[in-house]
C-alpha cells in the first residue's frame, strides 16, 4: 500500500512567490519548513507502520461552531487514502495551549496506546496557529513515532 503523501502542490499564491527581501516570504519560508518537518515526521512514523494505517481524526471550533463538517473533511481525507479511522475527537475552545485541551488530550492518549499511527485534521490551526506551538507537537509526534496528517497543507493557508 503506497502511503506516501502526494508531491506538495506548487505554490499559487502571489505572496508566496515574493521576492526573498518580502515580509510575505518570510511566512512562506515558515509554512515550508513546517511542512516539511510534518512530512519528515510522516515518513518516519510509516516506516515501520504495519500495512494497514489507522488514524483518529481531530477539529478545534469555536464555543458556537460545530465540528461536523471539520471532522467530516478529516475523517473523508483519511478514508480517501484507506486509512482506518478508529475515532473522532473535538475541542471547542479559542486557540489556546493544544496541551490545555480535553479533547486533543485524547488524541495523543490514543497515540500513545498504539490505537492510531497518526492523527488527521483539515488545517494546522486546527491545532495552533502558534508556529511555536505547532512545531512542539510536531516534535512529539516525531518523538513518539506518529504522524500528523493534513488535508490542506501549511503552504495551502
Amino acid at each position: 500500500m503506497n502511503t506516501a503523501l502526494p508531491p506538495r502542490a506548487a505554490l499559487t499564491d502571489p505572496a508566496a512567490r515574493a521576492h526573498p527581501g518580502s515580509p510575505h516570504a518570510a511566512a512562506v519560508s515558515a509554512a515550508e519548513r513546517l511542512c516539511a518537518l510534518r512530512q519528515q515526521v510522516f515518513g518516519v512514523s510509516l516506516a515501520s507502520a504495519a500495512e494497514r494505517v489507522s488514524v483518529v481524526v481531530y477539529a478545534l471550533t469555536t464555543a458556537h461552531g460545530d465540528p461536523a463538517d471539520a471532522l467530516a473533511e478529516a475523517q473523508g481525507f483519511a478514508v480517501s487514502r484507506r486509512w482506518q479511522v478508529r475515532g473522532c475527537f473535538h475541542d471547542v475552545t479559542g486557540d489556546t495551549e493544544p496541551r490545555t485541551r480535553p479533547g486533543w488530550d485524547r488524541v495523543r492518549q490514543a497515540l500513545l496506546e498504539q490505537r492510531a499511527h497518526g492523527v488527521v485534521m483539515p488545517t494546522r490551526t486546527h491545532l495552533s496557529t502558534c508556529d511555536r506551538l505547532y512545531r512542539a507537537e510536531l516534535c512529539w509526534c516525531r518523538d513518539q513515532r506518529v504522524f500528523l496528517g493534513l488535508v490542506h497543507p501549511e503552504t495551502a493557508l
